[in-house]
């Protein structure tokens, strides 16, 4: 199936958020340091190419909710509110990514942050439940195969983190759970399948 262009957008975002956050993950595992993309590494241009990636990669994430959004709202309930769940979720994001982190860069000890640190931490639980809520909403519904076992995919990431934590800490980093939701999202209605077949119409409910 040809790729409309919000899933190519997103496609982008998706690995290239990944590719940070993976990069960070094997930075700190092998050297106990973050990478020059984190917060605290001192490198402004890294920091500030971070936030934009984030932030327009979660513009993208919403420009894919908002195209499928009838397709998902069809399937059934759970998925509906799983989708505005996440609509909420990259659109906060993003607003911190694009221009409270920037800010934050220039104007440092703005009293405010700790009420955005919050909101983003809250934004970005959110998300990871959100998106696992959608992948086992979408599970049964062969049109979405591909990202119902992706955002699904997010608690067996979990997992690998928690054994991460015990053997190697320092490879321990949301980086996993963030590239299945990324990836999940950003093939949401594309109509790709874990294996080739025959597709078959949406149906127009499950379970």
């Amino acid at each position: 199936m040809t790729l409309t262009l919000h899933h190519r957008l997103a496609l982008v975002g998706a690995t290239a958020t990944s590719a940070i956050a993976l990069s960070d993950s094997m930075t700190h595992g092998i050297t106990g340091e973050y990478s020059m993309f984190a917060d605290d590494s001192g490198v402004p241009w890294a920091t500030g190419l971070s936030y934009a990636v984030h932030g327009l990669t979660y513009v993208a994430f919403v420009y894919v909710l908002v195209a499928e959004r009838a397709r998902l709202d069809a399937v059934n309930r759970a998925a509906r509110v799983a989708r505005r769940v996440l609509l909420a979720a990259f659109g906060t994001l993003a607003t911190i990514f694009l221009i409270i982190s920037p800010i934050r860069e220039v104007v440092r000890g703005w009293g405010a942050i700790p009420v955005f640190e919050t909101v983003a931490g809250l934004s970005f639980l959110a998300m990871f439940l959100g998106g696992i809520a959608l992948g086992l909403a979408l599970w049964r519904c062969h049109d979405f195969r591909l990202e119902s076992r992706l955002l699904v995919g997010i608690v067996g990431a979990l997992g690998l983190v928690l054994l991460l934590a015990w053997i190697a800490p320092g490879f321990a980093h949301p980086a996993y759970l963030e590239t299945m939701l990324h990836f999940g999202i950003a093939t949401t209605g594309a109509g790709l399948h874990v294996r080739t077949g025959r597709r078959t119409p949406l149906p127009s409910g499950a379970f």
